[in-house]
């Protein structure tokens, strides 16, 4: 029967432990990487999908990753207002490149999944509610995208409210008037928000930079040097 010692078989242990590790790092230092901002109590547009109500539209807001190698996402989150009647348990989620106005650009990623619906006040009548989907896994390359969100309720409707950037993260921040409405029922394709309501909106990512290149290259030069030794083990 081949045995090895002890500090060979530690090693071993040790090495598997760094490589679920590195495996992991992402979800496990996942964090709000992108934000816009809180509610400014001020205005929102209709970013909800009802079957009995005819209230379907998304509302688009521009991000940048900033980091050389990019951002692993990890969940997309918004604050909206929803009448008393609406309930949201899922959303439909897209993030696109080059959008202008009439322009809808280019779909780099989208889904649809269930969704954490959190209320976190009332404002003139309506539920303030945090709406987040998790479990994405993602990557975006360095650039600038923009995110959509509609949340799914089966009766009422929504709006995804505005910012005027307070504890915003990441770039931009707040208003800087390049945000998109499209909507089927209204019938309007990528236009400016700004003539509508003059704002940007709450919404957010979390995930984290991508890691360097070296970091794995190291991990798959372990992982090659580890199977060399096991096959190396096995023959001995």
């Amino acid at each position: 029967m081949n045995s090895y010692p002890v500090s060979i078989a530690k090693w071993h242990g040790g090495f598997l432990a760094i490589v679920l590790g590195l495996l992991s790092i992402n979800s496990a230092n996942a964090q709000v990487i992108w934000y816009n901002g809180d509610y400014d109590h001020q205005s929102g547009l209709v970013s909800t999908d009802s079957p009995s109500v005819p209230t379907d539209g998304i509302v688009y807001d521009d991000f940048n990753v900033t980091s050389a190698t990019g951002w692993n996402i990890e969940s997309i989150f918004g604050t909206f207002l929803f009448t008393a009647a609406a309930t949201s348990t899922s959303a439909t989620w897209e993030i696109r490149s080059g959008v202008s106005v009439g322009n809808g650009g280019t779909i780099v990623a989208s889904g649809f999944g269930p969704a954490v619906v959190t209320q976190i006040g009332t404002d003139r009548g309506y539920n303030i509610e945090h709406i987040e989907i998790s479990g994405l896994h993602f990557a975006l390359a360095p650039g600038t995208y923009w995110v959509g969100m509609e949340p799914t309720t089966p009766a009422g409707y929504g709006y995804l409210v505005t910012t005027s950037g307070a504890n915003a993260i990441g770039t931009p921040a707040g208003n800087d008037s390049n945000a998109f409405f499209t909507s089927t029922d209204f019938d309007v394709f990528f236009v400016d928000t700004v003539p509508l309501d003059g704002h940007d909106f709450s919404l957010g990512l979390t995930g984290v930079a991508a890691p360097e290149p070296s970091v794995w290259m190291l991990l798959l030069g372990g992982c090659a040097a580890l199977g060399l030794w096991r096959r190396w083990h096995r023959l001995s």
